[in-house]
């Protein structure tokens, strides 16, 4: 087991923003619905809010879904201060890159689209999170059947909670490492016989976090709280050099908590007739001009600190060992890249 505290605070990521196939009940006269993703923090970097419009009353994944240009979009705090951000790509707007929120201020989203129509968040106060006492790993086995188990690290995290402070907490984060392959016994589908490729040998892989991880401190109010993050699958490859973990853990409001936690259910529904039913995941945006449309989404204001932890393939005792990979290292997966991470 091996414990790592490097901080790459660079490598802070906004909010993992994800919206869940739901049913939205609307009304006639509204062809499309209004979907915000994003937040701020308080880590000073560039916060990214996602505006998009979705062409259909029921699955927002359905049917057409086109990005919201043109907009004004700003953030406003209780201070009297305002940000107006920037739109850098189709429906993304960005703060300035230094911006960051402050502990007890309030921000409220506002949103002026190019045909005039305004859309405002309600106020989120940015509430302290505790700091991570330990990050750290186990090995552990699963069960799947009788004759199948994986097996891998699953990761923990540690933290004193704030007595004087009812917390919720979010956690996001982002798994790197790298992927060896054999170009030069790539063989030809067609033909059956080995024909060398010229590049490459050697990638980088990152995977994030899906699903919301969430928790509150009811019934554990200035206990120390050891919360799982996530089991990572050893497939061979992910720790066959090291394999670099970096954690978020943010504060959430109580309405944050709320649709979050909505948010985690959809997300998990597995088709079982115990699950939860459909529900809409209105947020906290509001439409000024009509309040009567719907809006998707959750503007989100949070204290937020980030934590590493590097996996050696030393430090995995019941390592399994790495696959033959015949081919170009860029087509192991969708985001294998030659490009090494900068901390790498």
């Amino acid at each position: 087991m091996k414990k790592s505290n490097l901080i790459l605070g660079s490598l802070f990521a906004v909010l993992v923003s994800c919206i869940t196939p739901v049913e939205v009940e609307t009304p006639d006269e509204f062809d499309s619905i209004l979907v915000v993703e994003g937040s701020i923090t308080t880590v000073a970097q560039a916060h990214r809010i996602g505006l998009s419009r979705s062409a259909k009353y029921g699955d927002i994944f359905e049917g057409l879904i086109q990005p919201e240009t043109g907009a004004t979009v700003s953030v406003r705090d209780d201070l009297g201060n305002v940000v107006f951000l920037t739109e850098t790509f189709d429906g993304i707007y960005e703060t300035p890159s230094d911006y960051r929120g402050e502990v007890g201020v309030s921000y409220t989203l506002q949103v002026v689209t190019s045909t005039g129509t305004e859309f405002s968040s309600l106020p989120e106060r940015i509430a302290a999170v505790p700091r991570i006492d330990s990050l750290y790993f186990e090995e552990q086995t699963i069960q799947i059947s009788v004759d199948e188990s994986i097996q891998g690290a699953q990761v923990f995290v540690n933290i004193s909670d704030d007595e004087a402070v009812a917390n919720n907490y979010f956690w996001s984060y982002s798994g790197f490492y790298s992927v060896q392959t054999n170009p030069e016994l790539y063989i030809d589908p067609e033909t059956g016989t080995v024909s060398p490729l010229d590049c490459c040998p050697f990638c980088y892989q990152r995977e994030n976090s899906s699903i919301p991880i969430i928790t509150q401190d009811e019934g554990l109010n200035g206990s120390q709280i050891k919360v799982p993050i996530t089991f990572i699958e050893d497939n061979g490859v992910r720790f066959s050099e090291k394999y670099v973990f970096v954690i978020n853990q943010a504060s959430l409001t109580a309405d944050a908590y709320d649709f979050m936690q909505l948010l985690e259910q959809q997300l998990t529904i597995s088709g079982d007739i115990f699950d939860p039913p459909p529900a809409t995941l209105r947020g906290n945006m509001i439409n000024l001009t009509n309040p009567r449309e719907a809006v998707i989404g959750f503007f989100r204001a949070s204290d937020a600190i980030s934590d590493t932890l590097v996996i050696n393939s030393f430090d995995v005792v019941n390592r399994v060992p790495p696959p033959l990979v015949r081919g170009d290292c860029r087509t192991y997966t969708s985001n294998s890249t030659i490009d090494a991470p900068s901390f790498w």
